[in-house]
This record gives C-alpha cells, structure tokens and sequence, in this order.
C-alpha cells in the first residue's frame, strides 16, 4: 500500500486552524491514501466504495489535483472505528 504524506520537507508543514489563527506546535501530517489502494485497505471494490459514499456510509476523498483524488488516512480510520463499535453494540 503506498501512502501520500502532505510536506515531506524536513519539518512538516503545521495545518492553519481557522477558528484560531495561531499556528499547532503538535500537529503532524496528514496521510493520504490513494484511489488504487482503498480496495485493499477497506476490502471493498471501488465502485461499492463510492455507493457508499452517495448514500452518506463512508467518508468522501479529497481532490488532490485535476485528476487526483485520496481519502485521509484519519477519515479512514474513524470509519474503521465506527464499523468496530458498531458491531460490538
């Protein structure tokens, strides 16, 4: 599975807070996963993927570029929490 990883400089690039303009100290970088490797890493095939996604199951991906698209990898993983709750309720 490769990843894409948001400012690979040598110090990672801090997210701009909105609602307070001050710059994160402890924030790191978000991972991206990308289109080709959501199947193996949800065990679902893409096409189930964005069903899921119109009908408000699963998190939509981030435009990367023109052509691009990517989930983040914490989107990702809230999902994956949910499902794992979910069952043990």
């Amino acid at each position: 599975m490769s990843a894409v990883v948001v400012g690979t400089d040598s110090v990672p690039p801090k997210p701009f807070d909105l609602e307070n303009p001050k710059m994160h100290s402890d924030a790191s970088p978000e991972t991206f996963i990308r289109r080709a490797d959501m199947q193996s890493v949800t065990g679902f095939e893409i096409t189930t993927i964005y069903r899921m996604i119109k009908r408000g199951e699963f998190p939509a991906p981030v435009k990367l570029g023109a052509r691009r698209v990517a989930w983040a990898s914490s989107a990702i993983a809230a999902w994956q929490r949910s499902r794992i709750e979910r069952q043990a309720a």
